[in-house]
Formats: structure tokens, sequence, C-alpha cells
């Protein structure tokens, strides 16, 4: 333990030494401040979970970034999960506050500052979330996170197989993604992203996330157990970072899949019970079936006009709007779309944009965020190269 500290920041690594690398100097030149203005002692501790694919220049370059930082760099022996890595990192801390994310973000300089900002307006409020995007532009927004539930799984499974309801779902996403936005500098959620978290000491229970859950849904988890002891859970809309999504896990998409399969098998059973997992259960199986997928895109492309080739491509919307609200993902149903915001009588997306989506398709719906009842305004699918 660091005699003095205030703040103790976790990055978990795995397979991203470059990624985390980049990260811990942003982290340095967002070094925290007291609420007085001067500087907060904040310790950074990178966890290594044994990854198998090893870069001795990236290593070094990670190793000299945390010695400059006064940090450290642990190496597990183990890969036991996400959840035992930031248990390792955190152990012999007892700063007041602990940061704790993933190996692949980069803070904006006063990032952590606005989410202590955030913390300090409120003794109630055990965790902050930053506002995540998901390009170093800032121009895409990370996914609204929604609580997990098997209602929720209900309606996606509708959504795939009913285009009238895929309209209603996606305007749900839309509506969060929305209060989200406009909900001032610190907004309440009920669903927490562990991508990057600050968090309360006092608030926890010994632990911060459940090693119980390799990988995902010890998030969702660990959200349902501060609220369930009357804790605020907020957005901190100013503080910034980027989220370069899934540089660790799709080096192990086999491991990926089953973590999240056993995860969320546990989330449900502990927080919805076993009708809750039998009906999760039954919509998981459902979107295995081919058929619903493709019944899915088939009925998108139907409601949608002939958008052209790839090089050049925007979507022409029915009308101008001064806000336009943009959901954009990997799927018709919206599962968790990112988001834009733009104006004007078509969206066209950034270069950036397409240059990351390369051989992929995107299924893009547009809606006008100038009226309560969000209008859909056109949707589309970029082709891919």
């Amino acid at each position: 333990m660091t005699t003095g500290e205030e703040l103790r920041a976790v990055l978990v690594n795995y397979n991203s030494w470059r990624e985390c690398t980049d990260a811990v100097r942003s982290l340095h030149r967002a070094a925290p401040h007291r609420a007085d203005g001067s500087a907060m002692q904040m310790t950074i501790v990178v966890v290594d979970s044994a990854s198998p694919l090893r870069d001795a220049i990236a290593e070094r370059a990670l190793e000299e970034a945390l010695e400059s930082s006064h940090g450290e760099l642990r190496r597990r022996a183990d890969n036991a999960g996400y959840a035992a890595a930031v248990a390792a990192g955190i152990a012999d801390s007892e700063a007041e506050y602990l940061l704790v994310g993933n190996a692949d973000i980069v803070f904006a300089e006063d990032a952590v500052d606005h989410m202590l900002a955030a913390m300090r307006s409120d003794p109630s409020i055990a965790a902050v979330m930053p506002l995540g995007f998901w390009d170093l532009p800032c121009q895409v927004r990370l996914p609204a996170d929604h609580r997990p539930s098997p209602w929720d799984a209900a309606s996606e499974t509708l959504a795939r197989i009913c285009s009238r309801w895929t309209e209603r779902h996606a305007r749900r996403r839309a509506r969060t993604a929305l209060r989200l936005a406009d909900g001032g500098p610190f907004v309440d959620v009920t669903m927490l992203s562990g991508h990057c978290l600050l968090l309360r000491r006092a608030c926890l229970d010994g632990t911060v996330f459940d090693p119980r859950y390799p990988l995902y849904y010890e998030d969702a988890d660990l959200s349902r157990r501060l609220l369930h002891r009357g804790h605020r859970l907020v957005q901190a809309n100013a503080a910034r970072v980027v989220h370069l999504h899934d540089r660790s896990a799709s080096t192990e998409p086999v491991l990926k899949q089953q973590a999240a399969a056993s995860g969320r098998a546990r989330y449900m059973r502990t927080w919805h019970g076993g009708f809750g997992a039998a009906l999760d259960a039954i919509a998981r199986w459902c979107w295995r079936r081919a058929w619903v997928k493709v019944r899915a895109e088939r009925q998108f492309d139907c409601a949608t006009a002939s958008t052209g080739p790839r090089d050049g491509w925007s979507l022409v919307l029915s009308r101008s709007s001064e806000r336009i609200l943009v959901l954009l993902g990997p799927d018709p149903w919206c599962t968790l779309p990112g988001i834009m915001f733009a104006s004007g009588s078509e969206w066209t997306p950034p270069p950036e944009l397409m240059a990351a989506v390369a051989g992929r398709h995107v299924f893009v719906r547009a809606f006008d965020a100038t009226r309560p009842d969000l209008p859909l305004l056109g949707s589309g699918r970029i082709p891919p190269c």
C-alpha cells in the first residue's frame, strides 16, 4: 500500500499491451485533483491476467509508462477473470476511491476530475461511470447500458421476428440514449458498465466484482447490489473516455462466448429466480435459430429504401430535423447500438466509422429527437466493402 494513497486505479490487461500503455499514459495526463484544486495522490496498478500473446517491445513501453507514473505491473499466473484481476489490484489499498477499467481505455485529460466531482456532490453516490465513446474523435457514443432482464430478452426476441416490435424495441433504446444525453451533468442510472468505473470504497461490501462472474455480467451484478443497499449510480456526462471495444476479448472468441453465457445464466438465476432464468434461456435459444436472424434482416430490408453502394453512402431522411438521434449497430434489432447526434435532411457516416466497420454490415436507424414521440425518419444498411 502506498502511504497517503487517495485513489487506486486498476487497469486489467489481457493481450492488449499497446492499448494498455496508451491507457496508462492518458490516465497519467488525467491525474486527479482534490476539491481545492491540489494534486491528489493516485497509484496506477496494471494487472495482467496471464496474457498468452506476448510483445516484448510493448511490455517494456508499458513498464516505462508505469515507472514514470509511479505505478506497478502485476502479473498473474492464471487468467481467473476480470473480477479476480480487479481484486488483486486493490488488495493492498485503503484508498477512499477506486478507479477500475479495461486496458483499452483512453481518458480525456479532465475525465477523472469530472467523475470525482460527481462523487463529491452526494455521499450516497457509490459509483460513477464516464460518458463513453467508441472512436477517438468522440463522435460515436457507446451503447446506453440497460439492465439485463428476462423481460428485456423477451422484448428482443419479439423484435427479431416482428417488424412492428422491432421499431418499438429500437425506440426504447433511443429513449434511454436521449435520457442520458439530456439528463444534465450527473444522470442517475440503473446499470453500470464495467469498462470504466469510479467507486467509493465505503459503499462496497469488501469487494468490487463477484469473482463467480469470470468476464461478463459482473457489472450488472454490482449495479444490483449497490442499488439494493440504497446507493446511487450516476453517469458523469462531462467525463469522457474512449473504449477501444473488444480488443482483449476478441483474441479469445470461444472463451468470450462461454464466459458471456455462464455469466448471464448466473445473473438471471441470482436476480430473477428460476422462472426468469428459464424465460431468458428460451429467448436465447430463439436467438440462435438461423431463421430468426434471416427473418429480421429481411424485414429490415423490406422497410428500407435502397441506399446504394458503400462509397458515398448516406441515409436520406423523410424530412429535415434540427436534432437527429442515430442508432447504429451490427444487427437490425438494436441489441447494443452505438449512438450519434446529427441534423439536416440526411445522415452521412463519418470516414473514421466507415473505415472501422469495413467488411461488416451496419444497420442504421434515425429518429427525430426534437419530438417526444421520437418518430422514425429513416433506416438503412451500410453495406460491407
